[in-house]
């Protein structure tokens, strides 16, 4: 496997948030709402949810 690059974001504007709920699913991100926050998952990726 190539080189992993960690990207993400500490703060994520509402309108990205409701763009994921809406679309996300088209462009390979999930939303996840039952964490204490909204968190963004990305299709061959690790999850944004700090319990990993």
């Amino acid at each position: 496997m190539g080189t992993v690059i960690d990207i993400h974001a500490h703060y994520v504007p509402a309108e990205l948030i409701s763009l994921a709920r809406s679309t996300g699913a088209q462009l390979g991100i999930r939303l996840i709402e039952d964490a204490a926050t909204p968190a963004l998952h990305f299709d061959g990726g690790i999850s944004s949810i700090s319990e990993l």
